[in-house]
């Protein structure tokens, strides 16, 4: 019974290190497995048990994980292309914008003035990614 929380411990310190979900399936398992091993008759049924619930956590976290990507991917991909006005420029030369019921940071390769429409080409950590929109 020890044994799995010392491997259950384990794991969730190498988690916390490691980031990216790495073990935390590990951890989880051999917790789970540490409540179980009373009922269970030796260590080879605590392993088999522990290897079941590492896969099964496994594809249910990697599923969680893809859904999630995917959402975030969606409101990444909405907001690029968007077009929007330059409300102003702030001290260190970056432009201050509105879309979405947000205030956002923006940082172009053009020359922009305040009042002037720009598109959303991309996000880099915080900041939108402006283009100058050409007139036609």
């Amino acid at each position: 019974m020890f044994i799995w929380l010392g491997i259950s411990i384990v794991f969730f310190i190498i988690e916390a290190i490691v980031p990216g979900l790495i073990s935390l399936w590990f951890g989880i398992a051999a917790a789970i497995t540490m409540i179980l091993s009373p009922f269970l008759d030796n260590y080879f049924h605590e392993f088999y048990v522990f290897i079941i619930l590492s896969i099964i956590i496994f594809i249910i976290t990697k599923k969680v994980s893809k859904n999630w990507k995917t959402k975030k991917r969606d409101k990444v991909d909405r907001i690029r292309g968007s077009i929007v006005e330059i409300k102003s420029i702030n001290d260190k030369g970056l432009y201050e914008i509105y879309l979405d019921g947000k205030n956002w940071t923006g940082k172009s390769y053009d020359s922009l003035e305040v009042g002037e429409k720009a598109e959303v080409i991309g996000i880099e950590g915080i900041r939108l990614v402006l283009k100058k929109l050409e007139d036609k």
